[in-house]
């Protein structure tokens, strides 16, 4: 398993939705009680050992001559726990499963007294220790690099590993988009974004016609039918929240970030929405507005009557999912957002901040939506739940150099 899916398993978030579902009744989580514990332990166990930036607080701060006890006594803790875990009658630590208890006892052990030895040396001390800087994800990072720079052949001979360092020494970013771990020094976006002409010019060429019309007016006879889990509208309410933290970013009218925080606790339509959000809530989570979850949830409703139900995309579908979901909402409402809450525009012709902030939602979410589904179709229908013949055999074949 890689290792980064197992610190996202083993997470605080999978936790919390574990207890959400136990308090909600769920009769599949119930006596999970150890399990959480169990992922609280594993998670602080990653942010300790994986701290990466000095101003950081909690178990992610960096370890120092103020807090170094108080990781040893949760070291130790842990320590005594993973030693008591067991399957069967026979402790976990002498099975034949023993490696991932092993290793983490042997991780604390070296990085406690690496630490002790680097904050308390007689000469140049250090102030802080990052144990991120000394993990082995950067040498990960690297070998996926050189794996991608071979092709086909991702075990290369010396010959080829020397004209791949080549590359990259020449190469002023070294990216990989897979890996075993996670790249967190990773760089943002590039100053310049580069388009070629003909992608412009396929998407002003993808314009509606009387047939799309047609089918938006047999997607909303399905929509009405169309209803959304429990479990989903949770979902949908935290991919709201990112969506607005992500428009934020870009918004300098302050009208439309207050429609977009609007956060209505004490409305009965919004409540259950809100209560899974702030159940995983650590301070930095967005409530969305109660328009922005009827949004997302029309959107959701269209996407699974185009998309999932035929199984099959079109050059019209992000159209066709847009103009479903906002006539649906308008047959519900004359008004995308709460009436009076935001100003009218200055600018005659110009588009309302609403509509515009409707269309950014959508976009937003669609793109969201395809590469889930595209992830999930290319699991089910092309592969067949299984692992691609090039996963299987590149332990066979290139390890054993034939």
């Amino acid at each position: 398993m890689k290792v980064k899916l197992a610190a996202q398993s083993l997470s605080s978030g999978v936790a919390d939705a574990i207890e959400y579902l136990q308090n909600n009744g769920n009769v599949e989580f119930q006596k999970s009680e150890s399990t959480v514990y169990f992922i609280r332990q594993i998670d602080r166990l990653f942010d300790i050992l994986n701290s990466r930036i000095p101003f950081a607080k909690g178990f992610k701060s960096p370890i120092n001559s103020s807090n170094i006890k108080s990781i040893e006594s949760v070291f130790n803790s842990t320590t005594e726990y993973l030693k008591k875990l067991q399957i069967g009658d026979m402790p976990i630590y002498v099975s034949g499963r023993k490696m991932f208890v092993v290793g983490f006892i042997v991780s604390m052990k070296s990085v406690l007294e690496m630490s002790y030895k680097l904050l308390y040396k007689i000469q140049n001390p250090l102030k802080f220790v990052l144990t991120y800087k000394v993990s082995q994800d950067h040498l990960e990072l690297f070998f996926a690099c050189v794996r991608s720079r071979g092709g086909c052949n991702n075990n290369p001979n010396c010959s080829q590993f020397k004209n791949i360092l080549r590359q990259l020494l020449f190469t002023r970013n070294i990216a990989v988009q897979s890996g075993n771990c996670c790249d967190f020094d990773e760089s943002g976006d590039e100053v310049i974004e580069f388009r070629s002409e003909k992608r412009n010019m396929k998407s002003v060429q993808n314009k509606p016609c009387e047939e799309d019309e047609n089918e938006i007016q047999v997607y909303l006879d399905q929509l009405n039918s169309t209803h959304l889990g429990e479990y989903v509208v949770d979902i949908l309410s935290y991919i709201s929240g990112y969506i607005v933290r992500s428009m934020m970013k870009k918004l300098v009218c302050s009208f439309c970030v207050d429609m977009l925080m609007e956060n209505h606790q004490f409305d009965h339509n919004n409540y259950t929405a809100v209560t899974f959000v702030n159940s995983v809530n650590r301070g930095k989570l967005i409530n969305a507005s109660r328009a922005v979850l009827l949004i997302v949830q029309h959107l959701e409703k269209a996407f699974q009557v185009i998309v999932v139900q035929k199984s099959q995309l079109h050059k019209n579908v992000e159209h066709n999912i847009i103009e479903c979901a906002r006539k649906s909402i308008q047959l519900k409402s004359s008004l995308f957002f709460f009436p009076g809450s935001h100003p009218i525009n200055v600018d005659l012709g110009a588009p309302s901040h609403e509509y515009m902030l409707f269309k950014l939602i959508c976009k937003i979410f669609i793109n969201i939506r395809m590469r889930h589904y595209q992830r999930e179709y290319n699991l089910k229908q092309v592969l067949k739940n299984k692992c691609s013949i090039r996963k299987k055999l590149s332990k066979i074949i290139l390890f054993k150099n034939l």
